[in-house]
């Protein structure tokens, strides 16, 4: 909720993210260990801010009930697993002006992507990549807005690919916020 209240306060001065849950609370059921889901994430946006463009992107694929009922709220993109192609997702939404939320595992204790024992699925926003991303790998970096901590961390490409992930699954979410 920290991610999109940031956010979405560029459009409504003010937004809290208690004000965000207070708007919504009703219809969120925080998942154990997790929060919202990327659906529920998705279910928020519209509900208080319906301005703005929400679209999720995922690499798994539909669940049999997601298949029955014709429920296809994301867009499976399987190319987000790979590494290159993972990266053009998030470099062209950020050239675009969108704002990436993706799911990344953070340490319980300190919210740090990756570092630490118990490790908890969360949302964070990406605000950037490297400029000289093209002169090798000593020059990729992601800038990061963890609301965990509320401020911007920088991870090496390898270590923020490595868990941009549901808790060691192969699935990574992506959610593009635009106006």
């Amino acid at each position: 909720m920290v991610t999109l209240a940031a956010i979405l306060s560029l459009a409504n001065d003010g937004v809290t993210a208690n004000e965000l849950y207070a708007l919504v609370e009703q219809d969120i059921v925080p998942s154990v260990g997790r929060g919202l889901t990327a659906k529920e994430l998705l279910r928020t946006v519209q509900s208080v801010a319906p301005t703005w463009e929400a679209r999720a992107y995922l690499s798994r694929e539909y669940y049999s009930s997601e298949k029955a009922t014709g429920d296809f709220w994301f867009e499976k993109v399987q190319d987000l697993r790979d590494w290159t192609k993972g990266y053009q997702y998030l470099r062209s939404a950020l050239w675009a002006g969108a704002f990436p939320i993706v799911g990344v595992n953070v340490s319980g204790s300190t919210g740090k992507v990756g570092i630490g024992t118990s490790l908890v699925y969360h949302w964070s926003a990406v605000s950037g990549l490297s400029g000289e991303w093209g002169r090798g790998s000593i020059w990729q970096w992601v800038r990061l807005y963890n609301p965990f901590n509320n401020q911007e961390e920088y991870y090496h490409a390898d270590h923020f690919h490595r868990y941009w992930n549901y808790l060691g699954y192969a699935n990574r979410e992506l959610i593009l916020l635009s106006r």
